[in-house]
């Protein structure tokens, strides 16, 4: 049996979650207003009691009548209890309190302190309209002007009394928000900070920065709606006030505007390539009537460009005309032609004024043509590339080989297309005069093609010889991009030259220092042989090593620039004389190879050995004479940057060796 408690049990009053109330009223007690989106939701109320009992019970009242079903205390002694209050709730202020009834002496029930509580869910007003400010003058209605303000007269003010609707709450109240509106756009908040008063009425206000603004924004139309909403504490926002309308007279004509300068216009009298890819500096002199919040845009050869915000009244600011905006896609770009700015409202639609002319001179006539189809790359797209080809080798296009970079006489041969631009326009892509500067990597060779009026006649691909040296220099492996720069003298302005450059070339660089080896390989020896021969150079396989049926180990020592994945490769046969030179007819039957040989990681550090069946060895017999015969081993070893053969003997690499199978 459960022991009661010996002291007597005391209930606190119900706590609502503070997640569900709304901000409490700015002065006198909390009131325990629900947030309204709270009145739907099942509400966990938490109540502490002390001295409580197993299977004591715990009820919820709302102005003394119990809802819900009462809870039953699981745990002995003091505690804290949750208990729901389930919606719906009534819309009016209450009383919640909970009562403890022992489980020992249900006649003897214990009551909490009252907790107060309250539901709102109808927005100020609700369900007619707000009424509009009361108060404001006449002469504020019929023609607000700005010497109307004074030092202590900064704003207009207006009196907002009874809401109507048809509860004791459409009146101002402690902890309503004024939410002010001009011409529908929220301006500021304010929360009534006192008790409403016994004339139940607030004073609101539009201060004149905001009526200036807005007046602007509203240009050229003179009518400004002054009105407000209210949010009250449960959050629930009444709709706007009946409209308010008053004429005002604040926005001020900008009157005649000064023309914008252009800094490269202003630097030599004429905006070139290279300064249009940066973006052309125009700006915006300063006036009295440019005010901060409105917006200025550029009018760039006949084309209103983007809105920008000005930040400061009365201040000279720069506006930048991007690459895109001086390259246009249709083209050209070049030309003599006015630029001017116009003036907006801070709503940005409503026009003000637009400045006088400001001439500016655009030259980008350059290699390829004009306009670049993409000024924000470092290339021109109409350039062609450029092609390159070893004159030591019989390489593939853009390859080049060491015996380019040490030929003194050859190096390499670059090739400048010559084409026809085709937009805006049809022309040449290149004129009498240019200058064609060949690049390897970030660095200008001593390759110049000056262009001559036969070329433009002939309309001929272009060459010039790229030296050794350079190659040397600048043609690093594995790859090096290959460019040209064209160069375009000016007359105007006078000295200038525009540049353009072609899209890079890739150009392959295979180096003997990067090959397997360094581009030399020492031969490999054989394992097992009869003995190595030093007079003749050469290895002896004895019939022991055949018809054991063993064949012979080719091991390769470790090389240079040895990497996991290079193929190794043997090729065999033999001659039909002693001491015949690779170069003589194989035998027939005897030129047989083994499947390639790709290096394994485990060996990229150590030797490699491949093996030689007996079955090769025989084929390398055949057709000997008298059981003695001379055999060749020709190998090469191949990775990404090429192939290093073996070394030289007569026409190829090679390897002898001498087969002895007589018998004894």
């Amino acid at each position: 049996m459960a022991i009661a408690p010996t002291a007597t049990p005391t209930v606190a009053a119900p706590v609502i979650p503070a997640a569900a109330l709304a901000p409490p009223p700015p002065s006198g007690p909390p009131d325990g207003m629900l947030r309204n989106d709270q009145a739907p939701v099942d509400l966990t109320l938490t109540v502490a009691i002390t001295s409580g009992a197993k299977r004591d019970k715990l009820q919820l009242l709302v102005d003394g009548v119990a809802v819900g079903a009462p809870v039953t205390i699981a745990a002995q002694g003091d505690q804290n209890v949750p208990i729901v209050w389930a919606a719906p709730r009534p819309e009016r202020f209450m009383k919640l309190t909970a009562r403890l009834t022992p489980y020992a002496n249900p006649g003897n029930a214990y009551t909490s302190p009252e907790a107060p509580a309250a539901v709102d869910l109808h927005y100020a007003g609700s369900p007619d309209i707000l009424p509009p400010p009361a108060g404001i003058s006449e002469e504020v209605i019929n023609g607000l002007t700005a010497s109307w303000f004074s030092a202590t007269r900064t704003q207009v003010e207006g009196l907002i009394g009874a809401y109507g609707g048809s509860d004791d709450m459409s009146y101002p109240a402690a902890g309503d928000v004024f939410i002010m509106f001009i011409n529908g756009v929220e301006q500021t908040r304010s929360v009534t900070a006192a008790e409403a008063s016994s004339q139940r009425r607030v004073v609101v206000a539009w201060t004149q920065a905001w009526l200036t603004a807005a007046s602007i924004a509203a240009a050229p139309a003179k009518r400004l709606n002054l009105q407000y909403k209210i949010l009250d504490r449960a959050g629930n926002l009444s709709p706007l006030s009946a409209d308010f309308f008053i004429t005002s007279f604040l926005a001020e004509d900008p009157g005649v505007l000064a023309p914008p300068t252009a800094d490269e216009q202003e630097n030599d009298g004429a905006i070139i390539d290279a300064e249009a890819r940066l973006g052309v500096h125009v700006n915006i002199p300063a006036n009295a009537k440019v005010l901060q919040g409105q917006y200025v845009a550029v009018v760039w050869n006949g084309k209103e460009l983007g809105k920008v915000l000005v930040a400061a009244t009365n201040t000279a600011f720069p506006i930048t005309v991007s690459a895109l905006d001086v390259f246009p896609p249709g083209g050209p770009g070049s030309g003599t032609f006015d630029i001017t700015y116009r003036l907006y409202s801070n709503d940005q639609t409503t026009f003000l004024g637009e400045s006088g002319p400001y001439q500016v001179i655009v030259n980008l006539d350059a290699g390829g043509g004009e306009p670049d189809p993409d000024p924000e790359t470092p290339w021109n797209e109409r350039l062609q590339k450029a092609i390159i080809n070893g004159d030591s080798s019989a390489e593939l296009d853009n390859v080049i080989t060491d015996a380019d970079k040490v030929t003194t006489t050859t190096g390499a041969t670059v090739i400048v297309p010559w084409f026809n631009t085709d937009t805006p326009t049809a022309a040449d892509a290149f004129k009498a005069g240019d200058i064609i500067t060949i690049w390897l990597g970030n660095n200008a060779t001593a390759t110049v093609i000056n262009v001559q009026p036969s070329d433009v006649s002939l309309k001929a691909d272009l060459t010039a010889k790229v030296s050794p040296a350079d190659l040397a220099a600048f043609a690093l492996s594995p790859s090096v991009p290959l460019k040209y720069v064209v160069e375009r003298k000016l007359t105007l302005p006078p000295g200038a030259s525009n540049f353009a450059t072609s899209p890079d070339q890739t150009v392959t660089v295979k180096s003997a220092d990067a090959l397997p080896g360094g581009g030399t390989l020492n031969p490999p020896k054989l394992t097992p042989v009869a003995f190595f021969d030093d007079v003749y150079g050469e290895w002896v396989i004895g019939i022991n090593e055949i018809t054991a049926g063993n064949g012979t180990d080719v091991v390769f020592e470790h090389y240079k620039n040895k990497a996991e994945g290079d193929i190794i490769e043997i090729r065999f046969s033999s001659r039909d004389d002693y001491d015949a030179p690779p170069s003589d007819p194989v035998v027939v039957g005897s030129d047989t190879a083994i499947p390639p040989y790709p290096v394994p990681l485990g060996e990229v550090n150590g030797s490699s050995t491949l093996h030689i069946p007996a079955a090769n060895l025989l084929a390398l017999n055949a057709a000997q004479y008298g059981g003695y015969g001379t055999g060749y081993v020709l190998f090469s070893i191949t990775n990404a940057a090429g192939t290093t053969p073996g070394q030289p003997g007569n026409d190829q690499p090679v390897v002898r060796m001498a087969i002895d199978t007589r018998p004894g």
